[in-house]
Parts: C-alpha cells; structure tokens; sequence
C-alpha cells in the first residue's frame, strides 16, 4: 500500500475510535519511511492520546531529530519532560 493511501486509512481508523489499527498503519509508515515527519507526528499524538507519555515523548524526539524547528514537538518535549 503507498505511504498517502496508508497514512490516509490510519487517519480514518483513528475518527473511527479504532485507534490500535491507526497506531499499527502510522508505524508501518514510520517503519518503511523513518523520516516521514507526518507518521513520526501522528504516532506522537496517538501514543499521548492513549495514555503513553513515554512513546509519545520518544517519536516527539525522533521529530526534532528530524525537524529540529518543528514548534509542536519542541513544546511536546519539554512538556512531557517537565511532568516525567
């Protein structure tokens, strides 16, 4: 499946509360393009959504990594390191 068809699919799952599978679409993406920041964002979000600050503050890295200006990830960051 190509990465816009995939990314848009786990973007439906997610308005459909089927979050597992949208977690299981983005990191696919993330597994086969590690440096697309739009699936690196999207599990950052998942994962704070669902409760896990660790996962979250992991791929909020790996964007900054990758986009050290990206202003969310930045503010993510020190958020989530603030309250670890």
């Amino acid at each position: 499946m190509r990465t816009a068809l995939r990314a848009r699919y786990a973007a439906r799952l997610w308005e459909n509360e089927q979050y597992v599978e949208a977690v299981a679409e983005w990191q696919t993406i993330a597994a086969q393009e590690p440096r697309n920041l739009e699936a690196r964002v999207a599990l950052a979000r998942a994962y704070l959504k669902m409760g896990e600050r660790g996962l979250a503050l992991r791929e909020y890295r790996r964007v900054l990594a990758l986009s050290p200006g990206h202003a969310e990830a930045r503010q993510s960051v020190a958020r989530l390191s603030m309250t670890r």
